[in-house]
């Protein structure tokens, strides 16, 4: 399995394969290129993110597979979370939830790539819609084709976050999550509930962040959220530094 995270000042690449002894072999790279890799809600150039991907290739001893999945920073996509009602059934779950796309605002269908994910609970329903651009899909692919790799899945790395910690989630209990990242000095936040991310507007990123202000930072967006929203019932911190 080969895994692509794409942010605005790095590119970072996770690579697990099974060893001659049936264990398991992680690699691990990631690179700042110095400039930014994206601008607005797409990539800069094919080149630019072509040559980002190869320094990353250049720290894996062998790619073991062609085919990766990418993990897109939540500047290059829209996110959109609708709760389902009870009448409407698992068929028209797509148009329901394109037209609850089209209501929030976002009328430029055809210049976006359009995909859903649908999570069910005991009791209720979650549609998260997510688009991108076709042109940003485009450079990506095309960048991704000049290296003889190909993308198989493309995912918020909102989704990717909450994969993480989904399983630690109690169904009866509703619990709200800061989930943080900090690497080469950014910290950066984003909202969970239960069942999936809250809101993509609330994600927040501090550059030049020293280690030892992290906890004063994490406070102060935690008392924030708490101003209109539920207590935070935890807040979970990754990163390589």
């Amino acid at each position: 399995m080969v895994i692509l995270h794409i942010k605005p000042q790095s590119v970072s690449l996770l690579q697990t394969k099974k060893s001659v002894l049936s264990g398991n072999e992680t690699s691990w790279a990631s690179q700042t290129p110095g400039k930014s890799v994206t601008k607005d809600s797409s990539f800069v150039s094919v080149d630019l993110l072509a040559s980002c991907i190869k320094e990353v290739l250049s720290e894996i001893p062998k790619l073991a597979d062609k085919d990766v999945s990418v993990v897109l920073d939540h500047t290059l996509y829209k996110l959109l979370r609708v709760e389902i009602p009870e009448g409407v059934v698992q068929a028209d779950y797509h148009t329901f939830l394109k037209d609850q796309y089209i209501k929030s605002g976002n009328n430029k269908q055809d210049q976006h790539v359009f995909e859903m994910i649908v999570k069910e609970f005991e009791n209720k329903k979650f549609g998260f819609v997510y688009t991108f651009e076709k042109s940003a899909l485009a450079t990506l692919e095309q960048a991704l084709s000049l290296l003889e790799l190909k993308p198989t899945t493309i995912v918020p790395e909102h989704l990717a976050f909450y994969a993480l910690f989904e399983k630690t989630l109690r169904l009866d209990k509703h619990e709200h999550i800061l989930f943080a990242q900090y690497e080469s000095e950014t910290l950066e936040g984003y909202f969970f509930d239960t069942f999936g991310p809250v809101s993509i507007s609330k994600a927040w990123r501090k550059d030049k962040v020293n280690a030892n202000n992290i906890e004063s930072i994490l406070k102060e967006k935690a008392d924030a959220w708490a101003k209109d929203m539920p207590k935070l019932n935890r807040i979970v911190i990754a990163g390589s530094d």
